[in-house]
């Protein structure tokens, strides 16, 4: 669904990296924010469950300062 979430922003949104639950990808700057509201939404709304989970989106220009 990530993925698929992704396609509205084309070539100015990248996926780089997973590591468990944790996403990095690569956004054209003036976007991070709006991409990390759709990924926010996404990673919370994956299916349905009793108990909520929560996702917490950052931003950085370097994986060094996240």
């Amino acid at each position: 669904r990530l993925t698929e979430a992704f396609r509205v922003f084309g070539e100015d949104v990248r996926p780089l990296l997973q590591i468990h639950d944790q996403i990095i990808v690569e956004a054209r700057e003036g976007l991070e924010w709006e991409v990390a509201a759709v990924m926010q939404h996404e990673m919370e709304n994956a299916t349905p469950l009793s108990v909520p989970v929560r996702a917490e989106p950052d931003v950085a220009m370097t994986w060094a300062e996240l």
